[in-house]
Parts: structure tokens; C-alpha cells; sequence
């Protein structure tokens, strides 16, 4: 199955059966699938949305998916719907926020101590890709330390949506040593455009170097026709969030990411 692609949409009705809302179950990577849900000031009942919500993981079951990741984005609506999740097997995994910011303000990468090449120039294989994510994701605490880093990196490696492919993938090397990776998508038809995932190598932590990776991927952005840039992080991730500070990306939304865990289709 290619990702990001809309499997299924469960809509919430008034009585004139106009469309009040409506729950989207999506393809992410792998196994992981992903809602969306689409809200109005009229689908205000806790009950439509749990029936929709149950629709959806139905769905997820039937395409043996193994997570449904869910992002709640927090508003003075947002609290029905957060109180309805643990009540139909939702964890709460953590807390986000997320940043924009026109690429063309922001700053270049001149002067970095960082040597770049894509997977494409290194003729990598998919499984020293995987390896390198492994390393440079050591301890991230956004990420699943039991997941297959080589099922992780099929999204970089094709999508319907953005750019992807060997070219999207870079390698940062610091005196001939693996240092850094950052992922680069863009979508081409509006310059929507995200590090789909950056990582520094544990050796080379605490020394300065995340700015760097963070400058590259916005040049990166920028050969790519980039317009948008649209990051997030967990709150917990200060590093990052003082990055996203410190190059001058703007809050835009607080969210809290929820993980629906299924029990798979063994036959």
C-alpha cells in the first residue's frame, strides 16, 4: 500500500444530513495508520464522534494495521474528544508543538562544519539507511525503540504526496564520520515542505551541531522549491524546540499524540 493515501472517511450528521464532521483513516508507513478528523462548531456530541472513531480502528482491523496514531490538536473544542480516547483503548503517547515559517526567511548553512552527501551520491542501500536512523535516533523519545528502522524509512523512500527517494536522504559526516541524517520532503504543487526526520549521532551531541543540520535542511528545502516550512517536536524535546526558537519558527499549535495499539491478524 503507497502512504499517504485516504483509505476511509467516517462522517458525523446532523439532522438534515449535512456533513458535521468526519473521522479519516489514512496509510502513514508500514503497518502505522494514522486519523485525521475534520471538525465543525455543530459536531458538538461525544457520541458522534465515539461512533465514528470506532468505525475508524474497525477499518484499521480489517487492514491488519498494527498502530492508528492520532494527533488531537488542543482548542476550547478539543477536550470532548481527549476525554473520549482512553475509554475506546487510546494511550496517550505525548505532547507536541508545532512550527511554521516561510523558507525563504529562513537562515543558510554557510560556514558548517558539516559534510553532506544524499544516500543517492553514496549508492547506500536501504539497509545502511536503516542503520544510520537506528544510530542517530538513539534515545530520541519521540520514537519506538522496537520498531524496524528499515519498515520506518519506506515513507522517505516513496510517496505518492512528496518528494522522496535516495536524493531526499542526507548523510552528515564530521572528519569522515557519520554525524548527522536529515530527511527532506517538500510537496511540489504548494512548497509545502518538513524534515520528515533529523538525528545527530550520539558522539556528536552537546557540541553545537543540531543548528547545523537544521540550516542544511532548510538549503535542502530550498533546491527543492520549498515555500513552507512545517516542523513539530514533543515538549519534551528542548533541544529541538530551542532550534526551532533560535531560527525563528513561529508556534503555531499545542497538540497531544494518542496510540491506538491493535491486535494483529495472525491467519
Amino acid at each position: 500500500m503507497s502512504s499517504k493515501i485516504i483509505f476511509k472517511k467516517f462522517s458525523l450528521y446532523d439532522n438534515n444530513k449535512e456533513e458535521i464532521g468526519a473521522v479519516t483513516l489514512e496509510h502513514l508507513w508500514a503497518d502505522v495508520f494514522g486519523l485525521r478528523i475534520k471538525r465543525t462548531e455543530k459536531a458538538t456530541l461525544a457520541i458522534q464522534w465515539q461512533s465514528a472513531f470506532k468505525e475508524a480502528l474497525l477499518q484499521a482491523h480489517i487492514f491488519n494495521a498494527r498502530q492508528v496514531v492520532f494527533r488531537l490538536i488542543k482548542d476550547k473544542d478539543s477536550e470532548g474528544i481527549g476525554r473520549l480516547l482512553p475509554g475506546l483503548g487510546f494511550e496517550k503517547k505525548n505532547e507536541r508543538v508545532e512550527y511554521k515559517k516561510p523558507i525563504d526567511e529562513l537562515p543558510g548553512d554557510g560556514d558548517s562544519p558539516i559534510i553532506w552527501k544524499s544516500a543517492a551520491e553514496l549508492y547506500w542501500s536501504h539497509q545502511e539507511i536503516a542503520n544510520t536512523l537506528k544510530l542517530v535516533a538513539t534515545g530520541d523519545p519521540d520514537t519506538d525503540p522496537q520498531e524496524d528502522p528499515l519498515l520506518f524509512i519506506q515513507d522517505f523512500l516513496a510517496d505518492p504526496v512528496l518528494t522522496s527517494g535516495l536524493e531526499c536522504i542526507h548523510i552528515g559526516f564530521i572528519e569522515n564520520e557519520v554525524a548527522a541524517l536529515t530527511v527532506v520532503q517538500i510537496n511540489t504543487k504548494n512548497g509545502w515542505s518538513r524534515i520528515s526526520y533529523m538525528g545527530i549521532a550520539p558522539r556528536f551531541r552537546n557540541k553545537n551541531f543540531g543548528q547545523w543540520v537544521h540550516r542544511y535542511s532548510f538549503k535542502q528545502m530550498k533546491i527543492q522549491g520549498g515555500i513552507l516550512y512545517h516542523g513539530g517536536t514533543t515538549t519534551t524535546n528542548k533541544p529541538m524546540i530551542h532550534l526551532f526558537e533560535k531560527h525563528g519558527c513561529n508556534l503555531f499549535c499545542e497538540m497531544q499524540e494518542w496510540i491506538y495499539f491493535l491486535k494483529r491478524d495472525q491467519s
